[in-house]
C-alpha cells in the first residue's frame, strides 16, 4: 500500500499510545514514540524501542492503536485511535528503529483540524524563520561576523551536550534491559538444570529397576521418555548458555559505548564551566571589583546584589582566581556591616537603601570560603565584625529578624546565619561561635521544621513553600544534623520534588526543573528557577554523598536523580544576550521574565536575561561543591582520585 502524503513539521511531536486487540481490549502499556510528518488522515510514528511481541501485533495489522499526541502550540493533547497500514524497521546504530504508518479509525473533527493547523503553522513558521535569519545574518555579516561565528560554536557545544546526556540516558537503559535479561535466562537455565539433575536421576533409577528385575515393556517405555526429556532440557540449557555469552558480549560492547559518551559528556560539561567562569569574569568591574547581577534587563543594568557578590567571589575562590576575588572582598571589607542589599556596579554608590540578614551573612561565607580556598587569613577580621552585627539581630530564642528595621524571621537567613557560624566557628575555633550557630539550629527546630503538612516553614508563623528552604536545609544542616532534630532529609526532598518541580518549554526545549514556589498555587502557571534548580541539585549530591557509605541502592538513586537535573539545566543555557559577553555562555535567572516568584519579588524582565546567581550556583553543583560549608563533597574527592 502507498503511503499517504505527510506534512513534514520542523519539530518531534511526542506521542504516546498503545495497542488495542481486535476485540477492542487494550493489550500493551503505554509506549514512548515521535513523529515529524502528520496529515489528515494519519501520522508516521516512530519508536526507538518496542517489545517484539507488540511488533508481530503491529506489522501483522492484529491491533490498532490508540494515541495521545502533545501538541506545544497551543499547549493540548490529540487522542485517537488508528490502524498501521505500513510498517518499517530500521538500524540506528546498535538500536532498532520502528516505523508505523497510521490512518485515523477515530479522531474527532476537532482534534483532527487542530493536528493539520498545528502542522501547517510549523511548516510556515519554520520556513519563516530560516528566511528571516538569514536576512539578518547577510545584513550584519560585517560587524557580527565573529560573535556570530562564537555562539554557533556555543550552539554546538550545547547540542553535542545534550545528544551526548541522551545517548547516556538511553545506553544506560540499554544495559539495564540487557542485565535484567541476562537474569531471567540465569534463573531459567538454573530451573532447568535442576530438572535435568532430577530426571537423569529419575532415569538411572529406572534404568536400575529394568536390569535387576526386567520389569518389561511399561518400563522400558519411561526409560525412553526420560531419556527424551534429558535430550530436550540440555539442548535447552545449551541454547540459555549461547544467549547468555551473547548477551554478555552485547552489555560489554554498550558498557564500552557508554563510558565513551561519558567521557565526551565530562569534556563538555568541563567546556561549560569554562565558559560559565568566563562569562562571570567579563561581567566584573575593573574599578569597584563589583559584579553585574544580571544581563539582558536593562533596569538592572549596572546593579551588583550583594548575595550574588558573595557567589561570585566564591567563584573566583573555587577556580583559584584569588585576585579576582578579593577584588569583591576589598570592597565590602572597606565598607564594613552592615551591607546594603545591592549597589550599582560601575561606581559603588548604593542601589537599594535595605540591609536584610541574609545578604550579610553571605558575604561573611564569602570571606571565609576564601580563607579556606586560599589559606589567606586577612578577612577574618571582616568576618568577625559581620559576626558581631548578626548577633546583634538574634532574639532571645536564637532566631535572627530579617534586618535592622523589620520584625519578620526568615528561614532562609536563620540558615545562612547557622552556615555562617559553623563555618566561622571551623575558620577561628571560637568556641562562641559554635554556641550562637547552635542558638539559630535550635530555633530553627521550634519554628522552621514542623509535623505539619508542610514540613519547613518559609519564616516565623509563615507555612508559605519556598523551595530553597528545602534545599538549603540539607546543604547548611546536613541529613545527619537533620535526623537528630527529627527531621527526614529524604521525606524534605520528596516533599520538594513533589511540591515544586514543573516541566516547562524553554528554547523549543522541554525543560523538567524546580519552581520558587508551589507553582500548582499561582496562576502564572510553572516556571524553573535554574538557581534554585541547581540548589536542589546540590541537596540531591549531598544525599548521595551521606549514603554512599550507608545504602549503596540510595546513593546510586539520588545520583541519577541529581545528574537528571544538571543535565534539564543544560537545556536552559543561553548565548551571553549583551555586547559584553558574546563569546560566552550563561544561564537565565528563569525560563519566563517578568513574573512573580511568589516571594515578594519578580523575575528580571526579558526573555533571555543571564543571572549570576544561577550560573555561579550551576558551578557549585556543578563541581559538587558546597559553598554553605566550604567543602567538597566526598564523592567528588573519590572521582578525583579515580582520575588520579
Amino acid at each position: 500500500m502507498e503511503r499517504r502524503r505527510y506534512i513534514r513539521i520542523p519539530t518531534v511531536l511526542t506521542v504516546q499510545f498503545f495497542l488495542i486487540s481486535q476485540e477492542g481490549k487494550k493489550i500493551s502499556s503505554w509506549i514512548q514514540g515521535f513523529t515529524e510528518n502528520v496529515a489528515k488522515g494519519g501520522i508516521a510514528l516512530w519508536v526507538n524501542e518496542i517489545n517484539w511481541q507488540y511488533w508481530d501485533k503491529i506489522s501483522s495489522r492484529q491491533a490498532e492503536v490508540f494515541l495521545n499526541i502533545s501538541l506545544s502550540f497551543p499547549r493540548r493533547n490529540i487522542f485517537a485511535r488508528a490502524k498501521p497500514v505500513w510498517t518499517k524497521k530500521t538500524k540506528n546504530g546498535i538500536f532498532d528503529r520502528y516505523g508505523i504508518g497510521l490512518e485515523f479509525s477515530k479522531i474527532s473533527a476537532k482534534d483532527r483540524l487542530a493536528l493539520v493547523r498545528f502542522a501547517r503553522l510549523k511548516n510556515l513558521s519554520g520556513r519563516l524563520l530560516v528566511l528571516a535569519l538569514a536576512v539578518f545574518s547577510v545584513a550584519l555579516l560585517s560587524v557580527y561576523f565573529q560573535n556570530k561565528m562564537v555562539m554557533k560554536k556555543n550552539e554546538r557545544l550545547l547540542k553535542h551536550l545534550i545528544s551526548s546526556s541522551y545517548q547516556e540516558k538511553m545506553l544506560e537503559e540499554q544495559i539495564a534491559r540487557e542485565k535484567a535479561l541476562l537474569d531471567i535466562i540465569s534463573r531459567r537455565q538454573r530451573i532447568l538444570q535442576k530438572r535435568l539433575k532430577d530426571v537423569t536421576a529419575q532415569r538411572k533409577q529406572a534404568s536400575f529397576i529394568n536390569g535387576a528385575q526386567k520389569e518389561g515393556k511399561g518400563l522400558q517405555n519411561k526409560i525412553s521418555r526420560l531419556h527424551q526429556e534429558i535430550t530436550l532440557l540440555k539442548q535447552r540449557i545449551a541454547g540459555f548458555q549461547k544467549e547468555k555469552a551473547q548477551r554478555a558480549v552485547k552489555i560489554k560492547a554498550l558498557a564500552k559505548q557508554a563510558q565513551q559518551v561519558k567521557g565526551r559528556l565530562h569534556l563538555g560539561q568541563q567546556e561549560i564551566i569554562n565558559r560559565f567562569f568566563d562569562w562571570i569574569k567579563t561581567r566584573q568591574d575593573r574599578k569597584t571589583g563589583l559584579v553585574l547581577s544580571f544581563e539582558g534587563d536593562h533596569n538592572l543594568k549596572k546593579v551588583a546584589f550583594s548575595y550574588d557578590q558573595a557567589l561570585a567571589a566564591i567563584v573566583f575562590s573555587l577556580q583559584g582566581d584569588f585576585s579576582r576575588a578579593r577584588k569583591i572582598l576589598d570592597f565590602y571589607a572597606r565598607k564594613g556591616p552592615p551591607y546594603y542589599n545591592g549597589y550599582y556596579a560601575n561606581d559603588g554608590s548604593v542601589f537599594e537603601y535595605i540591609v536584610h540578614s541574609g545578604p550579610n551573612a553571605w558575604i561573611g561565607l564569602a570571606f571565609l570560603n576564601y580563607t579556606k580556598l586560599s589559606k589567606d587569613k586577612r578577612y577574618l577580621p571582616a568576618a568577625r565584625r559581620i559576626g558581631v552585627f548578626l548577633k546583634k539581630m538574634m532574639d532571645k530564642e536564637g532566631g535572627l529578624k530579617g534586618g535592622p528595621k523589620v520584625s519578620w524571621y526568615s528561614t532562609e537567613h536563620n540558615l545562612d546565619a547557622y552556615a555562617f557560624f559553623k563555618l566561622l566557628f571551623s575558620q577561628t575555633k571560637n568556641t562562641q561561635y559554635l554556641t550562637l550557630a547552635d542558638k539559630i539550629l535550635h530555633w530553627l527546630d521550634i519554628y522552621a521544621y514542623t509535623d505539619l503538612p508542610v514540613p519547613i516553614q518559609r519564616g516565623k508563623g509563615d507555612s508559605t513553600i519556598a523551595t530553597d528552604t528545602y534545599a538549603w536545609s540539607i546543604t547548611a544542616v546536613g541529613p545527619g544534623k537533620l535526623g537528630k532534630l527529627g527531621m527526614n532529609a529524604e521525606k524534605i526532598m520528596d516533599f520538594a520534588v513533589e511540591s515544586c518541580r514543573v516541566n516547562v518549554t524553554f528554547g523549543g526545549r522541554p525543560v523538567t526543573g524546580f519552581d520558587f514556589a508551589r507553582f500548582r498555587n499561582s496562576a502564572r502557571g510553572g516556571v524553573v528557577s535554574c538557581e534554585w534548580t541547581a540548589q536542589m541539585v546540590l541537596a540531591l549530591e549531598i544525599l548521595e554523598d551521606y549514603f554512599s557509605s550507608r545504602n549503596k541502592s540510595k546513593a546510586s538513586r539520588y545520583r541519577e536523580e541529581a545528574s537528571f537535573y544538571l543535565q534539564e539545566l543544560e537545556k536552559t543555557i543561553i548565548n551571553s544576550p549583551s555586547k559584553i559577553g558574546k563569546a560566552t555562555l550563561c544561564l537565565p535567572y528563569a525560563t519566563k521574565g517578568n513574573i512573580a516568584t511568589g516571594h515578594g519579588w519578580r523575575t528580571p524582565q526579558g526573555k533571555d536575561t543571564g543571572s549570576l546567581a544561577a550560573t555561579a550556583y550551576f558551578i557549585f553543583a556543578s563541581q559538587k561543591y558546597n559553598p554553605l560549608t566550604a567543602q567538597y563533597l566526598k564523592v567528588k574527592e573519590k572521582e578525583y582520585a579515580g582520575r588520579n
